[in-house]
C-alpha cells in the first residue's frame, strides 16, 4: 500500500512537472521562433530598403546623365559634325564610365554619332525611342542584346533646340552587370541575398545569372507573355521574405526643372534568406532548452521522491506503531523526528503518542485494580473457610451433644419401662 502511495504521489507531481514544462517550452520555443522571424524579416526590410535606394540612385542617374549629354553644346549644334559630337561622346563616356554605349539619333531614327553602336533593330520601332521624340524622358525595360549577349537597360533624353523642339534623341546604354555588382555584394548569411523583379515579376537580378529575365513564359498563338508565378515561387517557397519588399513606384526623377514620376514602376527590390539558416539559432536554443528541461525534470523527480517519502515515511512508523499497539506493547516510541514536525504529521504523531500513554496508564490502573481485587477475593475466601471450620466443628459439638440426649432418654425409658 505505502509502496503504490508513494508512486501515485510521485507520479502525480511528475506529471504536473512535465505537462508545465512542456507548456513552457512549446509555448517559448512559438514565441521565439515567431520573435526572430519578425526580427529577420525586420532586417531583410531594412536591407531592401537599402537596396532600392541605392538602385533607385542608379536609375535616377542615368535620366539625369542623359539629360546632362543632351544639353552639351556640342551635341546641340546642328553644325558639329559626327566626329566632333563622337569625341565629346567618348569624353562622356569616359568621365561617367559607368555607361557601355551612347549613342546621339536624329529625329528620323538615323544614328548620327555612336561611341560602341550595337542596336540591331529599327529606332522607329522602339517604344522607348518614340517617347523620347515625343518630348518625354525614360527608361526601357531590361532586355538583352546580342554579339557579346548582356543585359542591359537604356536611359533616353530628347534633344531640344533652342525653339524647343526635339531634334534627337540621347540614349544611353547601362549594362545590369552595374546593378548586378550592388546586389550581389549583400551579404545576407550563408544563403540570403537579394532579388530584384520587373514590372513583370520577371528576374532581372540574382546571383544565380541562368534565373536573369526568367519568371514568363509566351503563351503559344499568342505574342504576349504572362507571368509565371510556379517558377518564381518555386526559388522562394523556401525562404523567408521581407515583408517590407521595396518597390520602386511613384519615385520622382528630377530632370532638368521638370519633375518625372514611375519612370521605374513596378520594380521591386526583395531580401530573401533560407528559413533554415535564419532559424539556425533557435536550433541552439532548442538544444539548450531541452537539457535545460531535463535537469528540471530530473531535480524534479528527486523532489517528489523527497517529498512522497516525507509523507509515506510518517505512515509506516504509525502503522508500525498501530500494530504494536494491537499487540499491547503500548511502550513502544514515535521518532522523535516525526514527534518534532510542524505540520498535521506532527500533530496527528503526537495525538496517537498520547492516545498510546494514555492507554498504558489506563492498562496499569487496570492492572492494580485486578490485583487488588483477587487479593480481596482471597482474603474474604480464607475468612470464609475459616468460619466455615468452625461452623462445621460447633455442628459437630451440637449434633453430638444432641445424639447424647437422645441416647439418654431411650435409657431413662427403657429403665422407666422395666420397673
Amino acid at each position: 500500500m505505502l509502496k503504490t502511495l508513494l508512486q501515485k504521489i510521485v507520479t502525480y507531481f511528475f506529471l504536473v512537472i512535465v505537462i508545465t514544462v512542456v507548456g513552457i517550452v512549446t509555448l517559448s520555443m512559438y514565441a521565439t521562433r515567431q520573435a526572430i522571424i519578425k526580427e529577420t524579416t525586420n532586417n531583410l526590410g531594412v536591407i531592401a530598403n537599402e537596396v532600392s535606394h541605392n538602385v533607385n540612385a542608379i536609375l535616377s542617374d542615368g535620366i539625369n546623365d542623359a539629360r546632362l549629354i543632351s544639353e552639351n553644346p556640342v551635341i546641340l549644334n546642328t553644325n558639329s559634325s559626327g566626329s566632333e559630337k563622337e569625341n565629346e561622346l567618348l569624353k562622356f563616356k569616359k568621365l561617367l564610365r559607368r555607361y557601355e554605349d551612347i549613342t546621339i539619333i536624329d529625329e528620323k531614327g538615323k544614328v548620327i554619332s555612336s561611341t560602341d553602336y550595337n542596336y540591331r533593330e529599327r529606332w522607329q520601332d522602339n517604344v522607348w525611342y518614340r517617347e523620347a521624340i515625343n518630348g518625354y524622358y525614360t527608361a526601357s525595360n531590361v532586355h538583352v542584346i546580342t554579339n557579346p549577349t548582356k543585359f542591359v537597360i537604356n536611359f533616353f533624353a530628347p534633344i531640344f533646340s533652342t525653339e524647343g523642339i526635339v531634334i534627337g534623341v540621347v540614349s544611353l546604354q547601362l549594362n545590369m552587370e552595374s546593378i548586378w555588382d550592388l546586389t550581389d555584394s549583400v551579404q545576407i548569411g550563408k544563403t540570403g541575398r537579394v532579388i530584384v523583379l520587373d514590372e513583370k515579376e520577371r528576374i532581372i537580378a540574382d546571383r544565380n545569372k541562368d534565373r536573369i529575365l526568367r519568371g514568363t513564359e509566351e503563351h503559344r498563338g499568342h505574342g504576349k507573355h504572362a507571368v509565371d508565378t510556379t517558377f518564381l515561387d518555386s526559388i522562394l517557397q523556401s525562404y523567408l521574405i521581407s515583408s517590407d519588399s521595396i518597390t520602386i513606384e511613384n519615385s520622382v526623377v528630377s530632370v532638368g526643372d521638370v519633375e518625372y514620376d514611375n519612370l521605374f514602376s513596378g520594380w521591386t527590390i526583395i531580401a530573401i534568406q533560407d528559413e533554415q539558416e535564419a532559424l539556425s539559432l533557435l536550433s541552439t536554443y532548442r538544444r539548450d532548452i531541452f537539457i535545460f528541461s531535463l535537469l528540471i525534470l530530473l531535480v524534479t523527480l528527486l523532489i517528489s521522491l523527497r517529498f512522497a517519502r516525507s509523507i509515506t515515511t510518517p505512515i509506516k512508523e504509525f502503522v508500525t506503531f498501530a500494530e504494536s499497539a494491537g499487540k499491547g506493547l503500548l511502550d513502544k516510541e514515535m521518532s522523535s523526528a516525526t514527534l518534532a514536525e510542524k505540520n498535521e504529521i506532527g500533530d496527528l504523531s503526537r495525538a496517537l503518542s498520547k492516545m498510546a500513554h494514555d492507554l498504558e496508564k489506563s492498562q496499569k490502573r487496570i492492572k492494580n485494580y485486578s490485583d487488588d481485587l483477587e487479593k480481596m477475593v482471597t482474603e474474604r475466601t480464607n475468612d470464609l473457610e475459616s468460619k466455615n471450620l468452625e461452623l462445621e466443628k460447633f455442628n459437630k459439638i451440637v449434633i453430638g451433644r444432641e445424639l447424647k440426649m437422645i441416647e439418654l432418654k431411650n435409657k431413662i425409658k427403657e429403665l422407666e419401662s422395666g420397673h
